[in-house]
């Protein structure tokens, strides 16, 4: 009794929406997309609600049942499919701002003919969907309310018919948004419940036969090939119309791939849980009638009251996907097939519209009473779209700029395939390939080969469908560089797509391949330590704590074992191993000068060894026992907080495989004999979600970094806007002053007797007119400060054309003259120009270094405002020291290695750079000063690098600190930049 009550009241609170919107419901454009407005968790919830229909439930949990987790593979083309979707299509789709179908937008690629056709082909396609979910409807009423199928199908469409007639798409929306609520619970309940009855994973994995976990069918009308048609057939981004509603319904593009990105992600779970159910039911009840697995399995296992919400679950997925589709399918009629004919009002076109969801919901009754299985069913009406659309309609949306008549050739060869294969049936005689995979293949090479003979449409012809459609000329011209963009025409719309995309589609598939072929081939071993040290330096490394953590835990162990079998030496060798890599770490200060380059390579050769290598060798010499099998999780999870995410995601592979190769060489084969197949579904859990939320974790450190950097260059420039005004005002106030204060001083010894003119006076007077000089120079050096923040905020990029030969002397004079000293800082800088020169206070830093001679000027390839702004920083950092410890002299020189490499030296005397925090010194963000941005060292590391130079740094902690600017000849520079 509570179970039926559950379900009325789903279904009474369904109704209620459905019907209560009914009343905002006023022109077409609401009945089909509202106004554009829904928050995102709408538009997620009802694509997620849209996709994952009766097919998916029951129909998949008949296919689990029937042929085991082979049908999964079907599954994994479902979740692909919505994936590839948000990434290629989800955008350009969604700027379609005027189109209400997919109709709209075919009309403005290939004129009213294609709007037709895909308007015809829409309502099948969306009738033989509905057909699908009325079918699981009268499933559903047949088993549980024990009345015939005929009755539960007219019952569950009925239903569906009448919020879906009255309140349109916004009936839709809002109900399935309370249908996705309701099965986000009800689903992993069930699954839940039917685990706990079989005895957990082990008794699953235990109870299930062998067949249903093979990749190879026992029965003689399965196989492999024909599940993987099924999920070629459910991977290829097959923008229903259904979808296609969804993503015009978005606020944005942003929003429509953010919603879509996310409905792929929650149906991951989902997927596995169906997979679970299906298994579950079989080893419960072997021996019942497939498609009512799911059914039998809630009548028998789930209690009272869960069942109730268990059933109004899959009533929810059931409903929400039959209400995408009537709608849908009503608006393909009316607003595609049935308006290009007769110019009709808007407010008859929402008549039709209703009308003709209460005819098409007839349509789809018959349909459903012609098919029991919902799989094949499911395929079936892919023919309606596939072979027909859905390649023309990817063309169009890529903007290339096909003929009426490649259309039209197109469809009709897609279409004949599909007759063909059904006719002769050929499905079987080709391992039960699915008709959808032919007509594809044929639908598509058709288009290239007519549109290759016949050619583009010509500008002429495209301002004769703009005439057609009501656009003049110049007035509507389009960007060239545009995508998708919607024009509108009075109360009709179109949808015009931009040209010039076509061929950018090809190179967008072939773009991936072609930089990965590019870094294969341009790798060089000399870029890793280099790629080390940047990604150390833009996330950190925990060199001290990791080291102190990893040296106890390795190393301590020796101290506890009281004997040690001739077997395990191997393992404490090894352990031994990574304890001595920990403690280099923790003496990284004592390492030589040559060798700290090298100290980020280390840091992640460290941590490939100490976790991913170590613990995939101890796992297989332990027969994966659970105790390692943990091990491995933390270990993923530990590394994934460690390290960037690209870092973790290369020592992961590189570790792992290196652990498995190295017991193999020593061991052979690994023995899995110990490892259940419980253990082998945990582990996969727990190392997906470690990997997951390492990488999350990870992801959103650098995001944060990234968010504050840009909230760091909004703020900078605002303040420097509006500082730069008042300052400007300054200065010309003070020069103006200057000169009334000349004119002053002219006017006092002309008009006042000399006697009365005292010392005092003119005293006075001179420093008042040197007040405006002195308030123009802080004027000068304020302005010049916010050049120097706001430059190393913008990181402007440089490319080769802006390289061109710069004097270092010039740039170190510049920077002098122009950096905004205060008091007397001036006098704290020596810049040694002349190697001759015998300086007070050089000889006390041994400047005459044994392996440099000292020049008095080089030329490199580079830009000189951007190194004038590399000193700046370099030369204020240094001010910064001597200003807190009140000592200390700035000692600049140019010198020139044993390789010929040019150098600019720049030290400070004032107390060197703590250990703790040199490696952190290039990090961008970081910063020791309390109001220190973190930017400088890091912009004076780019620079140098777009100069294909390097920054490097010694210190003497009490004594000095040092930065070293190396660069290479001009004539290399320029060849090495050349080549890159």
């Amino acid at each position: 009794m509570i179970d039926l009550i559950l379900i009325a009241l789903y279904l009474i609170a369904t109704l209620w929406l459905g019907v209560r919107t009914s009343r905002d419901i006023r022109t077409m454009r609401d009945f089909s997309i509202a106004g554009r407005n829904y928050p995102t968790f709408f538009i997620i919830a009802t694509i997620f609600a849209t996709w994952v229909g009766g097919g998916a439930m029951l129909g998949g949990t008949e296919r689990v049942y029937s042929v085991g987790v082979i049908f999964s593979l079907a599954s994994i083309g479902d979740i692909l499919s919505l994936f590839i979707i948000a990434k290629v299509f989800a955008a350009k789709v969604s700027k379609c701002e005027h189109a209400l179908s997919v109709g709209d937008i075919m009309y403005g690629c290939y004129g009213t003919e294609a709007k037709v056709i895909t308007g015809i082909a829409g309502m099948l396609y969306a009738v033989g969907a509905i057909g699908m979910q009325v079918s699981a409807l009268g499933f559903t009423f047949q088993h549980f309310l024990n009345m015939p199928y005929s009755w539960g199908v007219w019952i569950g469409c009925g239903i569906v018919i009448i919020y879906s007639t009255c309140g349109g798409i916004r009936a839709v929306t809002i109900t399935d948004v309370l249908q996705f609520g309701v099965l986000v619970v009800a689903v992993p309940i069930i699954a839940n419940l039917a685990l706990q009855h079989v005895g957990g994973y082990e008794g699953l994995f235990a109870k299930v036969p062998e067949t249903h976990f093979s990749l190879f069918p026992q029965n003689e009308n399965e196989s492999l090939l024909k599940y993987v048609s099924l999920l070629i057939i459910y991977a290829l981004p097959f923008l229903d119309p259904a979808i296609v509603q969804r993503l015009l319904m978005a606020k944005s593009s942003k929003q429509a791939v953010f919603s879509m990105t996310m409905a792929s992600a929650i149906s991951i779970p989902f997927a596995i849980l169906i997979a679970i159910i299906g298994l579950s039911a079989l080893s419960l009840y072997p021996g019942i009638q497939s498609d009512l697995a799911l059914p039998h399995l809630i009548d028998r296992v789930i209690p009272v009251g869960f069942k109730g919400l268990a059933i109004a679950g899959i009533l929810a997925i059931i409903m929400s996907t039959a209400d995408s589709f009537f709608n849908t399918a009503s608006i393909s009629l009316v607003h595609d097939v049935i308006t290009p004919f007769s110019k009709i009002s808007d407010r008859t076109q929402l008549l039709l519209a209703r009308i003709s969801t209460i005819v098409l919901g007839l349509l789809s009754i018959a349909f459903a009473l012609s098919f029991g299985n919902l799989i094949e069913m499911g395929a079936y009406v892919c023919n309606f779209w596939g072979p027909i659309v859905m390649f023309p309609l990817w063309m169009g949306i890529f903007g290339v700029r096909a003929r009426k008549a490649t259309f039209i050739i197109a469809v009709s060869a897609g279409f004949a395939t599909f007759v063909v294969w059904e006719i002769f049936s050929l499905e079987k005689k080709f391992s039960y390939v699915n008709s959808v995979v032919p007509g594809l293949i044929i639908n598509a090479l058709s288009f290239y080969v007519a549109h290759r003979i016949l050619g583009r449409m010509s500008d002429k012809e495209i301002e004769e469908l703009r005439a057609k459609t009501g656009m003049n000329g110049k007035a509507q011209e389009r960007s060239e560089k545009s995508i998708p963009i919607s024009r509108g025409y009075g109360k009709n719309q179109v949808v015009m797509v931009s040209a010039s995309r076509g061929s950018r589609f090809f190179y967008s598939i072939k773009k991936p391949f072609v930089l990965a072929l590019d870094a294969i081939r341009n790798f060089r071993f000399k870029q890793i330590p280099t790629f080390s040290q940047r990604k150390v330096e833009s996330y950190g490394a925990q060199y001290v704590s990791f080291g102190t953590f990893a040296v106890i835990n390795y190393i301590m162990p020796f101290f506890m074992w009281s004997q040690v079998h001739p077997e395990e030496h191997m393992v404490l060798s090894l352990r031994l191993t990574a304890g001595i890599m920990c403690f280099m770490l923790l003496s990284k200060d004592l390492w030589p000068l040559s060798w700290q380059k090298y100290l980020p390579l280390y840091w992640h050769i460290t941590l490939g060894f100490c976790l991913p290598f170590l613990t995939t060798y101890m796992l297989l010499d332990e027969h994966a026992s659970l105790f390692w099998l943990m091990n491995v999780t933390l270990a993923i999870f530990f590394l994934s907080i460690l390290v960037d995410w690209i870092s973790f995601m290369i020592i992961f592979a590189v570790g792992a495989t290196a652990g498995f190769l190295f017991y193999f060489l020593i061991n052979g084969s690994p023995s899995f004999v110990a490892l259940s197949k419980e253990n082998i579904f945990i582990s996969a859990y727990m190392y997906f979600f470690s990997m997951l939320i390492g990488i999350v974790f990870s992801k959103n450190r650098e995001f944060l970094q990234e968010m504050k950097l840009r909230a760091m260059k909004s703020l900078s420039g605002i303040v420097s806007n509006e500082l730069r005004t008042p300052l400007v005002a300054i200065s010309i106030r003070a020069q103006s002053l200057e000169m009334q204060l000349e004119d002053l001083e002219k006017n006092i010894r002309n008009d006042v007797p000399e006697k009365y003119i005292t010392a005092n006076i003119l005293n006075n007077l001179s420093l008042v007119k040197g007040s405006p000089n002195k308030i123009t120079k802080l004027a000068a050096s304020t302005s010049t400060a916010l050049d120097i923040v706001l430059f190393n905020l913008e990181d402007k990029k440089l490319s080769f054309d802006d390289l061109v030969p710069v004097s270092v002397a010039e740039c170190v004079e510049e920077a002098l003259k122009a950096f905004p000293f205060m008091g007397n800082e001036r006098s704290y800088v020596h810049f040694i120009s002349d190697p001759t020169e015998k300086e007070t206070g050089i000889s006390a830093i041994d400047i005459a270094i044994k392996n440099e001679k000292l020049i008095s000027d080089f030329t490199f390839m580079g830009s000189k405002i951007h190194m004038v702004h590399a000193i700046f920083n370099l030369m204020k950092n240094a001010l910064y020291q001597i200003k807190i410890f009140q000592k200390g002299e700035i000692y600049i020189w140019l010198a020139k290695d044993k390789s010929n490499n040019y150098e600019i030296h720049v030290r400070d005397t004032a107390t060197g750079i703590d250990q703790e925090i040199q490696s952190k010194l290039f990090q961008p963000l970081y910063s020791e000063k309390p109001s220190g941005a973190g930017l400088g060292l890091a912009f004076c590391k780019s620079i140098m690098e777009t100069f294909n130079g390097e920054i490097s740094f010694h210190s003497q902690k009490g004594e000095y600190a040092e930065f070293v600017l190396t660069f290479p000849s001009a004539a290399n520079i320029r060849s090495s930049l050349k080549q890159k």
